[in-house]
């Protein structure tokens, strides 16, 4: 137990560092008429760094291809002071001097011309794919009632996926037999009035072998009839059969 315990520990310390960027646009928006002259239409670029570690980043650099027009907007999400950062342009580079604890930077690139992050990095080290949705998933964590309401709906999804495709199946294979039962009783010649001719099935068993042979003994004075309708000579020919046409008897009113 003690070994398990070290092992979740020295497992958690080997995960990187909840440490993440996403981006969004660019997307077209309108200045308003009295904020600006001529044009009003501008297009943004949004771009999200979350630090949700215990550690202050420094020194968070943003590689991007392309350019951009205006003067970038950087601000904290939830710190009230201004965010320290420069611009590279020589090295299409935005440094972060230093972004806090569970904190999220906001970047807005204004007027953006074919501008693409290609990656970003803390201490020379790629944030990679994995360490974003580890960030994400600290920064928006699921409800606890979701959490327990999304497994619980998957199974009744699932439930009821199951249901309707044991009633199609059912439909289906009784459609299948009602079609099947048809084409073989339409085979059947005019025999007595009082007997209805039925199909019973015989599957190769045991059970089936011995209703068989009760409604064989129930039914024979028509055996003459029953033999003729599944175009067989003798009795134990029924038995070899899958499925048997039997007689009723119609009750005369």
């Amino acid at each position: 137990m003690i070994d398990q315990i070290a092992a979740l520990n020295s497992l958690r310390k080997d995960l990187p560092d909840a440490i993440g960027w996403t981006t969004m646009g660019p997307c077209l928006y309108h200045a308003p008429a009295e904020m600006v002259t001529g044009e009003t239409r501008y297009t943004r670029t949004q771009i999200a760094l979350y630090n949700e570690s215990d550690s202050t980043l420094a020194d968070v650099k943003l590689l991007y291809r392309g350019n951009f027009k205006f003067v970038p907007l950087i601000t904290y999400s939830r710190h009230e002071a201004a965010v320290k950062w420069e611009h590279n342009a020589a090295d299409k580079e935005l440094v972060l001097k230093q972004v806090p604890p569970n904190e999220e930077v906001d970047i807005s690139i204004y007027n953006p011309r074919d501008f693409e992050v290609v990656q970003v990095l803390v201490n020379g080290r790629k944030i990679t794919d994995f360490m974003t949705r580890r960030a994400l998933a600290k920064a928006y964590p699921t409800p606890l009632r979701w959490r327990i309401a999304l497994p619980v709906l998957g199974i009744l999804a699932l439930g009821a996926l199951s249901y309707t495709s044991w009633q199609t199946y059912s439909m289906v294979k009784s459609n299948m037999d009602y079609e099947r039962d048809y084409s073989l009783l339409s085979t059947v010649p005019n025999g007595f009035s009082g007997c209805h001719p039925y199909v019973f099935d015989n599957p190769p068993n045991d059970s089936s072998e011995k209703q068989l042979e009760r409604l064989l003994k129930q039914q024979n004075q028509w055996m003459d009839f029953i033999l003729a309708m599944n175009k067989v000579s003798l009795p134990g020919e029924l038995h070899l059969k899958d499925r048997v046409v039997l007689c009723k008897s119609i009750e005369k009113s």
